[in-house]
């Protein structure tokens, strides 16, 4: 019926089992559908110069097929409407430019109070495990890109191998913390619509560890900015790594010990306010020489649950800074910031890039990541 629809009526439609959405001009509110009208007359309301609408066309379709939509689950076309349990709000889109989405309150009380429960006796059987996942998928993945997909795992973890008497583990504890407080200032998704006015950010960034010692080095591009065109700006930061970091992350081998830095050096920007500034709002291209880091960063979580927090401190101040990140593998050789997190500064700096200082972020668990994030 959808395809009929569109095709026949170029109607903006989509379903999900046998709910249908539709997306239209803000004119044709005004035909909606007349279910007191005589049947076989309602289609020729859009040859008597009356609005025509995608919800008439629709119920149109739908009698002359033989089956009508049901006339009590219609709901009257608005600038936001809920959907399947998430609102799509099109009030700023002439405003902002962007369509904003959250979930039903209805939806989020039943999810909260679910959690509350849960961390409040400190036990869930693997069944409840599956089911809440599933739930908090569906309220986070809209919402927030990738945050929350990373403490979710703590819950797959739990799903498969709960532990005797379904007790819940520090960690899986901590994961309902975070989801716990996270959904209770949960901001609105911005969609945007247009196009941005600006060419992306890239941002290399690069961590290295030899003898008990670790270096992380980043780099940013980022050309003229409107509406004033200033001129690029091109930044360039390496520090050391506390040797407490070093000392927490040894325990895991140098395999994952590196894993863990390149990750974090992909916050260092993100975190850092001479890189943080320019890249709020922006399209930001990172580009990353270890293929495991990026991979977490790409999916937003691990298996590995301490690897796991590193990319949720990644999404965290992603999502603060309003901008929507990709991925790019580029061989060591080839990454500028492999210099900059070896001593080779100056060799950059000789490329005509702005030394500027960076900080280290330290390591947070799920909870302290979002309260020092603020989101």
């Amino acid at each position: 019926m959808c395809l009929v629809a569109q095709n026949l009526f170029a109607v903006c439609i989509t379903h999900f089992f046998d709910d249908y959405d539709t997306c239209e001009p803000q004119f044709t509110i005004a035909s909606g559908l007349d279910h007191t009208r005589p049947k076989r007359r309602r289609l020729w309301r859009t040859l008597e110069g009356r609005p025509a609408s995608g919800q008439a066309a629709l119920a149109d379709v739908h009698e002359l097929m033989g089956f009508e939509v049901s006339a009590p689950k219609h709901v009257r076309a608005a600038e936001s409407n809920s959907f399947v349990g998430m609102v799509t709000d099109m009030s700023r889109i002439m405003a902002d430019g962007v369509v904003l989405m959250r979930p039903t309150a209805d939806h989020m009380l039943k999810v909260g109070a679910a959690v509350a429960k849960h961390i409040s006796s400190g036990r869930m059987s693997g069944a409840e495990a599956g089911l809440l996942h599933g739930k908090l998928m569906f309220i986070l993945s809209p919402n927030f890109s990738r945050v929350g997909r990373a403490p979710l795992q703590a819950l797959v973890h739990h799903q498969y191998h709960p532990a005797a008497g379904s007790r819940l583990d520090p960690i899986a504890m901590d994961s309902l913390a975070f989801v716990r407080d996270l959904l209770s200032g949960l901001p609105d998704a911005r969609i945007p619509l247009a196009p941005p006015r600006q060419a992306p950010v890239v941002v290399l960034t690069d961590a290295s560890w030899s003898q008990g010692s670790g270096e992380i080095g980043a780099i940013m591009v980022a050309g003229p900015r409107p509406p004033t065109q200033g001129p690029a700006i091109r930044r360039i930061a390496a520090a050391d790594v506390p040797e407490g970091i070093i000392r927490a992350l040894s325990a895991f081998g140098s395999d994952h010990l590196i894993k863990h830095l390149e990750v974090l050096a992909a916050v260092v920007p993100l975190e850092s306010p001479c890189f943080s500034e320019e890249l709020r709002g922006c399209t930001v291209i990172f580009c990353i020489d270890n293929k495991g880091a990026m991979l977490a960063l790409i999916k937003g979580g691990s298996r590995d649950a301490r690897l796991a927090q590193r990319v949720n401190q990644f999404w965290l101040a992603a999502s603060k800074l309003g901008i929507r990140p990709f991925f790019i593998y580029v061989p060591s050789e080839q990454n500028l910031a492999d210099l900059s997190s070896r001593d080779g500064i100056a060799a950059v700096v000789a490329m005509g890039f702005e030394e500027v200082p960076c900080t280290v972020p330290e390591l947070r668990s799920w909870s302290a990541a979002l309260l020092h994030t603020g989101l």
